[in-house]
């Protein structure tokens, strides 16, 4: 997991509760104007608490609930002065949580659409009625998701293969289907429901997350690329990066400076927020649970 965090702003990240592991990394509070940036995280809520119009690559956006899909090109954002709930989700709480289906998220910041997704519109309209106390923002978006949780249907073999390729990525898919018990046609069907893309292009995501891990973006290059990671040369590093993001690993630094403050669990006190999330024990196991970091304890 990595934080994208710009300058003039300062986030306040808060965990959720640890059964959300798989499902939700964080929930962050942003009251400060954000200058425009490119906006590189994938799979977000940011539910729009005080009517602000929001800009997406020129387009303007007042809608109370935004989110997006796996980008082909990180779009430019803004917001001025006003509080937002900013949720960063794993790629497939869309459809396993929220009945969406990721197919239907356009490749951009994407307005939903609050008669096709009514829980969401009311779980906005409770979060607008007391969006000054962050206490109860944070209890209220933490219960929607294990009701949501609870309520899921059990973990299928799209779930299972995830796991298995954030723990390996260098999984071939017909050894993965052969392991599960499953055609690789069932396998692509099952995977593309549940995240919206094939196993395999899951595959070459985890790489390249695995090779920005451990350095951040303003000091992003080649010779920061873990020796273990598998690619060819800088190149294919390179492309892969840009897959991702629309962007080349030099671009990924503009949003060099900022102010993101990670709040240890339960926590509203500023005082006992930390900068770095490394620093923090909770986050650490958290970021561990989730099954796409490796055990800080291994």
């Amino acid at each position: 997991m990595h934080c994208f965090k710009l300058r003039g702003m300062t986030a306040h990240a808060h965990l959720p509760d640890f059964a959300l592991a798989r499902c939700v990394y964080f929930y962050a509070v942003v009251d400060d104007p954000i200058p425009e940036f490119r906006f590189l995280a994938a799979n977000a809520l940011c539910f729009n608490l005080d009517d602000i119009t929001l800009l997406a690559d020129g387009t303007q956006i007042s809608g109370p609930v935004w989110g997006c899909s796996r980008l082909k090109q990180a779009p430019l954002v803004s917001k001025p002065a006003g509080r937002i709930l900013y949720v960063l989700c794993d790629q497939g709480v869309w459809s396993r949580l929220l009945g969406i289906d990721p197919a239907s998220i356009s490749h951009s910041i994407t307005p939903l659409n609050p008669n096709r997704n009514p829980a969401l519109a009311q779980l906005h309209h409770r979060l607008v009625a007391r969006k000054s106390n962050t206490g109860f923002l944070l209890e209220e978006i933490n219960r929607f998701f294990l009701d949501a949780l609870n309520g899921a249907e059990p973990e299928g073999i799209a779930e299972q293969a995830r796991i298995m390729i954030a723990n390996d990525y260098t999984v071939k898919i017909p050894d993965l289907a052969n392991e599960l018990g499953v055609s690789q046609r069932t396998l692509q069907r099952a995977f593309g429901r549940r995240y919206g893309m094939s196993p395999l292009k899951y595959t070459k995501l985890v790489r390249t997350f695995r090779s920005m891990v451990g350095h951040d973006y303003p000091t992003l290059r080649w010779a920061n690329v873990p020796a273990e990671i598998d690619y060819v040369d800088q190149s294919h590093w390179i492309r892969d990066v840009r897959r991702l993001y629309g962007l080349a690993p030099g671009q990924l630094g503009a949003n060099e400076e900022y102010h993101w403050l990670y709040y240890p669990r339960g926590s509203l006190e500023e005082k006992t927020a930390s900068e770095d999330m490394d620093g923090l024990t909770d986050w650490r196991e958290f970021a561990a649970a989730s099954r796409l970091v490796d055990d800080p304890d291994d």
